[in-house]
């Protein structure tokens, strides 16, 4: 595995993890209103990727762990801000069963991954509910270049999103 790939992986779980949360769906908080979660989320120790419709085995065992603190807060009835702060460990082990010297160094990173914060405002058409969402993604991950790991992307992001759902009939 070369160290881009190895480094792409790290960083799209961690991106994937962290857009998992974003902003609940179209419906408002209300104002004063508010919501927390904590997640938990591990990936145990592997030394295998599926790529392609095919298994590539990495030159390392990897092991991930993720703790993320998710809120949200109405300052209206219509208007919801909130973010996310995900902390990350990442590690890097033993060679795996490859025949090849790992390219990179034995390690384990325990940092910040990317910060995002988010304004959503929310409107309906009867059962119809519908959001425009914007979120903003921080580069408050950090990146160690002996051992190849990293807890997110060293970029800011601005992504625009719409979500629509209803809850009469339980769609989403």
């Amino acid at each position: 595995m070369t160290k881009r790939t190895l480094l792409f992986l790290l960083t799209g779980v961690a991106f994937i993890i962290q857009t998992d949360t974003i902003a609940q769906g179209p419906w408002a908080q209300g104002k004063g209103k508010g919501y927390t979660q904590f997640v938990y989320n591990t990936i145990p120790t592997y030394s295998g990727i599926f790529i392609g419709g095919g298994t590539r085995t990495t030159a390392r065992e990897i092991s991930e762990t993720v703790f993320l603190l998710y809120g949200e807060e109405g300052i209206s009835d219509r208007i919801t801000i909130g973010g996310n702060i995900p902390f990350m460990m990442v590690e890097t082990g033993a060679p795996s069963s490859a025949s090849r010297e790992p390219l990179y160094a034995e390690g384990q990173l325990n940092n910040l991954g990317n910060v995002s914060a988010f304004g959503k405002y929310s409107f309906s058409h009867k059962s119809l509910k519908m959001a425009v969402i914007a979120q903003v993604t921080f580069p408050t991950s950090a990146r160690q270049t002996d051992t190849g790991l990293s807890t997110g992307v060293n970029a800011y992001s601005f992504q625009p999103r719409f979500s629509i759902g209803g809850s009469n009939s339980k769609w989403y």
